[in-house]
């Protein structure tokens, strides 16, 4: 037979029919039929018509070898023979794929006539390769339009998807086959129907560059839309730097920059150009990615502006990381054009050197430390030089290392995990590195875990890195036997890299096989890897025992049920391992099925009784191996178990396996226990031990086809213990479509739609009402229950429905008329809903409730006239007053009259319809008047008002303070205005409060955000800024660090005069021999002239130098303090001195007492 297939390939390639007429029918049928499906081992080379790349066909049939011939007469023959018409080989291509049939091959080839002769002979027209795709995705993408036509002609399903998603117009539209492109859409192909990654066809026909491609499609109806990830079709163009799309796409009307009003790109014809992805880039992110800097002018000068992405990453990063120079330098000579900062970092604390060492371009690493880009590490400590070294980037790390000093490197810095360059090295790998870091004295510190460098290097299984680490271990304070924080030595990091040279390596250096400190052994660990060999020597191995367990009770089977292994699993029971349940009594069947082993589950039902495996047993929690099967998500598992007999059960806390699979969003497994329900004896309606059923795990599980199944199941909707529910939830988050599905329902609907929700504890009523959404509140009426009708806030529905953004009175209406809710019912703030009827100006509504509603005042002691001031509603205000007598008296639990809340805000006209009812300068519980009260606010033609009827500006309240100083506690609300008003009516500007502040103090302290012209008009009206409050401060001290200006103004106005100024400078000499500095600084102390900053001022001065710095410090201490010090001098025994200088303050025509 080998014989005769070898001569029927030959004749077939040679073109010789007749021969292969001679050997197909001198043999009997079933001869013939195994010639015709037999294959050729020798393989075929066949070349792509659009790209002339070669392919190799491996395992073809005759008929298929035919096909990559040029004989029509054999392919008609060998066709018509009809064995292995549909037979299939594989093709490797860039990848290799199998399923290839003699129609795909012809297609591929643009063969008409072969196609005609396979198809007329039954070839079927939507066979799939393994990649999905059929003979019409091949001549599709190769553009062989009469094939397509054909194939069509015959009905081949030109909608059929591959496995990707991508259909044959999206094919021929990437390969700018766009005879093809028209003709489909002609016979109606789906311009909208999107691939696996949510791209419709207008992508691809974006990628091949065509614009009149492009163009057409729209014409006929392609939507613009953003894939999966968020990408636009202007980021796929940017992507692909195909400059004349993107000119287009940007010179769309709707293409503009604003967007705001925009909530979606669904409601635009075409994406905005500033649209960005579910990573937050926009297109000039893709357009730095595809290295096109006339995309990227393009696209800035359209007013697309380079913001960062969500992960802080710029346009900069991304250059750098693809190691496009032009792209970096031409972003980073224009960055400042552009509003590119070149030293951001990304939320990881990463500059762009990070990512120019990544790409390892050094040249461009050094460009950017010319251009100024700082060298720091990352939020996590990781510096440029680890970044090098475990890069193994060896250029940049020699640029790094001769500039250590310069880049301000510790080389033996270490990041937040306690690992330093050298560490990071070994990770790297390259042995030359990690010797150069030690010349230039990189340490061998361990990491934050204990890691080791000998420990990495067995990670990396890299032999030769260990003995050169090994060959110096006393130089580096390694050692083989050294452990880390968890117990594991370089054995276990060993077993990791699976390299057993490395392990035998460490073994007859002296490592010890011993356990981690959770009890692991490191036959446990191999097993857990699967690393046979390993393992083979381990269990040959008198140090270890079969029988070992770790902490949890679990010996070596389990590791090896987690794995899956079942052949080393066999091994392991034929050395000696046993089958046992661990500390929690779960089983090596409960692992496994945890785990999601399918093939472990099968050999240990299988195997069950020879293992003596319980397989019905619970753990510690009652859960069994179903339990643990659900958990894991494998529907297999799952029915594997329960083919086994092995019953669902609740756990310990009432959970049932429905509920889990739930949880797990396992929409198959749900599934499964619902149909067969009944014979599994599931009560689909239990609630665990808070009251949570299935459909609580559901909906949190955000899966609504679970959902769907469970409802469409006559599940009983309940709450649980909280009295929440999940149609109340599914509101309160946005879910209005489960919402519906559970309104669709009978089942129990009174209990759920007075069910709460857990984030505000709202009812179904009241979330409808607060929606305003009035047919849900009709459908759910009738279930309105008054003893629910609370929110955590104690709102009503009612209260709900006024205060709602979207305010119905056609809602408030049949919430009081026909449901009847209570209107005069409060929330905890007692406030009824007319107290928010009021606080939004609803007039309407207003006159409605005033009718209704028990008037009360809210917990602040508030009435509503007081809402309608703070709120600032004059018709509401009027209306009250109009239809209500009130008591402009009554005070609030504060003190504080109408008139002091008027004067709070600023409510002017409001003020003059309670001044007559009121006393103008009544005081609340603090003493505060409505002047203060104006002045705090900062409402000048309020303070000016008051002012011009007789407010008293010299009240002070308890702590003393007056109006005056009221205008600067809130030093946001500082108005010039009104400090002049107050000084011009006679205020004292040097009155001080019960803690000896002044108003120029209290302006100082807030100078930072005051305006500065409040400070300068004080000190203009005789502010004096050398006086002390009751801890011996002054002006100077309450001003905040960096308030140099204001001190500096300050200084100018408490500056001596020119003839006292002249005086102390003749008086220098004297005093320097003759003054006791220490003493006079103590006097002027307690006469409140120097504070005790000043007098630090002076004292960390040299010794000599202390009396000149006392003299300079006088010059600005005001008259006052020139007079003192005079006195000072005198009581020194300085007398002739201090009258000198008395004498001067007099002569300047001040009125002194001069002592003699």
């Amino acid at each position: 037979m080998y014989n005769k297939a070898s001569s029927l390939f030959y004749a077939i390639k040679s073109g010789d029919l007749d021969t292969i007429r001679s050997l197909l029918e001198s043999c009997s049928t079933s001869e013939r039929r195994d010639l015709l499906q037999s294959r050729d081992i020798e393989g075929l080379y066949i070349r792509r018509p659009s790209g002339s790349r070669e392919l190799h066909v491996k395992a073809a049939t005759p008929l298929l070898t035919a096909v990559c011939g040029w004989y029509l007469d054999i392919v008609e023959y060998l066709a018509a023979l009809q064995y292995g018409i549909n037979e299939k080989c594989s093709i490797e291509d860039l990848t290799v794929y199998d399923g290839v049939t003699a129609l795909y091959l012809a297609s591929l080839l643009g063969k008409m006539e072969m196609v005609d002769i396979l198809v007329k002979h039954g070839a079927d027209l939507v066979a799939q390769t393994s990649t999905g795709d059929t003979a019409l995705h091949e001549a599709s993408l190769e553009g062989h339009l009469s094939i397509v036509k054909c194939l069509i002609d015959n009905h081949a399903f030109f909608e059929l998807p591959n496995k990707h998603g991508v259909t044959c117009l999206m094919t021929a539209a990437f390969a700018d086959n766009v005879e093809v492109v028209k003709y489909l859409v002609s016979k109606g192909a789906s311009l909208n129907v999107k691939d696996n990654d949510g791209k419709n066809v207008l992508f691809y026909a974006v990628a091949s560059g065509q614009l009149d491609t492009v163009i057409f499609l729209l014409e006929k109806g392609a939507n613009f839309i953003s894939d999966s990830s968020g990408v636009s079709v202007l980021m796929e163009a940017s992507l692909r730097g195909h400059i004349s799309i993107v000119r287009y796409l940007i010179n769309q009307p709707s293409m503009a920059q604003d967007h705001s009003v925009v909530t979606s790109c669904a409601e635009l014809d075409f994406p905005p150009i500033n649209h960005i992805d579910k990573a937050g880039r926009n297109a000039l992110f893709y357009a730095c990615d595809g290295g096109s800097i006339e995309t990227f002018e393009l696209l800035i000068r359209n007013k697309l502006t380079a913001k960062a992405a969500n992960d802080g990453r710029t346009v900069l990063m991304t250059s750098a990381l693809k190691g496009n120079q032009l792209m970096l330098r031409h972003s980073i000579i224009n960055a400042k054009r552009l509003g590119i900062n070149i030293n951001a970092m990304d939320h990881k604390g990463r500059n762009t050197l990070f990512y120019v060492i990544s790409s390892g371009d050094s040249d461009l690493f050094e460009y950017l430390i010319e251009e100024g880009i700082e060298v720091r590490p990352s939020y996590d400590d990781i510096t440029i030089m680890m970044q090098a070294v475990a890069k193994n980037k060896t250029e940049i790390s020699k640029i790094i290392l001769d500039r250590l000093d310069e880049f301000c490197i510790d080389i033996n810095s270490r990041d937040k995990d306690g690992w330093n360059a050298l560490l990071y090295s070994v990770s790297g790998g390259d042995i030359e590195l990690f010797d150069t870091l030690v010349d230039y004295g990189a340490e061998a510190t361990p990491a934050a875990d204990g890691r080791s460098i000998l420990m990495q290097a067995a990670t990396r299984g890299d032999v030769v890195f260990l003995r050169h680490i090994m060959q110096q271990a006393r130089k580096f304070g390694v050692f083989v036997n050294q452990v880390d924080t968890d117990g594991w030595n370089a054995l276990f990091y060993a077993i990791q890299g699976n390299n057993k040279e490395a392990f035998d390596y460490l073994l007859k250096q002296g490592a010890k096989i011993s356990k981690a400190n959770n009890g692991m052994n490191i036959l446990m660990e191999a097993v857990d890897k699967g690393h046979e060999d390993l393992i083979n020597d381990l269990l040959s191995s008198s140090k270890i025992s079969i029988s070992d367990k770790d902490n949890d009770g679990n010996n070596i089977l389990f590791y090896c049920a987690a794995s899956g292994f079942v052949h080393i699993f066999k091994t392991l029971l034929d050395a000696g391992a046993r089958v046992e349940s661990d500390n929690r009594n779960r089983t090596v069947l409960m692992q496994a099925s945890s785990c999601g082993q399918l093939e472990m589950v099968h050999y240990l039902l299988r195997e069950k009784d020879s293992l003596n495996l319980p397989i019905h047993q619970t753990d510690c929690e009652g859960r069994n191996a179903l339990f643990y099967g659900t958990e894991s998500g494998d529907v297999d598992i799952v029915s594997v178990l329960i083919k086994n007999d092995i019953k669902p059960q609740s756990d310990e806390k009432n959970r049932t396996v429905i509920s889990t699979a739930c949880s797990a969003g396992r929409r198959d497994i749900v599934e499964l226990y619902l149909n067969n329900r009944n014979a599994l004896q599931i009560d689909l309606d239990a609630q665990d031990e808070d009251g949570n059923g299935a459909l609580f795990f559901a909906y949190n599980s955000s899966n609504c086809e679970i959902i769907k199944l469970l409802l469409s199941s006559q599940i009983l909707l309940r709450n649980n213990r909280e009295g929440e529910s999940v149609l109340a939830q599914s509101l309160a988050d946005g879910n209005d479509n489960i919402a519906s599905l559970i309104l669709s329902c009978d089942s129990n609907l009174a209990e759920v739609v007075n069910g709460r929700d857990k984030n505000k504890g709202r009812t179904v009523i009241q979330h409808a009402v607060y929606r305003g959404d009035f047919p849900l509140l009709e459908q759910v009426a009738k279930y309105y229950d008054p003893n629910s009708d609370r929110d955590n806030e104690g709102s009503t529905s009612l209260i709900l429905a006024v205060k709602s953004p979207r305010y119905s009175f056609e809602i408030v209406k049949f919430l009081i008329e026909e449901i009847i809710v209570d209107p005069s019912a409060v929330d905890s703030s007692k406030r009824s809903a007319l107290f928010y009827a009021v606080e939004k100006g609803l007039l309407e509504l207003m006159e409605f409730l005033l009718n209704k509603t028990i008037v009360q005042r809210d917990a602040d002691g508030k009435c509503l006239l007081t809402v309608c001031i703070e709120s600032g509603r004059l018709a509401a205000f009027d209306q009250l007053i109009y239809l209500k007598s009130f008591d402009a008296t009554n005070r609030d639990k504060n003190g504080m009259t109408l008139l002091h809340h008027a004067a709070l805000h600023g409510r002017h006209f409001m003020m003059q319809q309670l001044l007559g009812s009121v006393d103008i300068d009544s005081i609340d519980c603090t003493g505060r008047t409505p002047l203060m009260l104006a002045c705090l606010g900062g409402h000048y033609p309020s303070v000016c008002y008051l002012l011009k009827l007789g407010a008293d500006y010299e009240l002070a309240d308890n702590q003393g303070d007056t109006a005056l100083n009221y205008c600067f506690y809130e030093p946001l609300k500082v108005n010039v205005k009104c400090i002049k008003g107050l000084l011009l009516y006679g205020a004292e500007a040097n009155r001080q409060n019960k803690n000896g502040r002044t108003s120029l103090m209290l302006a100082c302290s807030g100078c930072s955000q005051t305006n500065i012209n409040a400070i300068k008009t004080l000190l203009e009206n005789g502010a004096d800024c050398t006086i002390q409050d009751s801890d011996g401060n002054d002006a100077f001290d309450a001003c905040p660090l960096g308030a140099d200006y204001v001190k500096g103004m300050m200084i100018e106005y408490a500056k001596l005069l020119p003839n006292e100024i002249e005086a102390l400078e003749e008086s220098r000499c004297d005093l320097y021999e003759q003054l006791d500095c220490n003493a006079a600084l103590r006097d002027l102390i307690k006469l409140k002239i120097f504070t005790k900053t000043l007098q630090f001022e002076v004292m960390k001065q040299p010794a000599n130098l202390r009396v000149y710095k006392l003299i300079d410090i006088l010059q600005y201490r005001g008259p006052r303090g020139f007079r003192s010090f005079s006195c000072v001098l005198k009581q020194q025994g300085l007398y002739e001195i201090g009258f000198n200088l008395q004498k001067r303050s007099y002569l300047n025509g001040k009125t002194v007492e001069i002592y003699v």
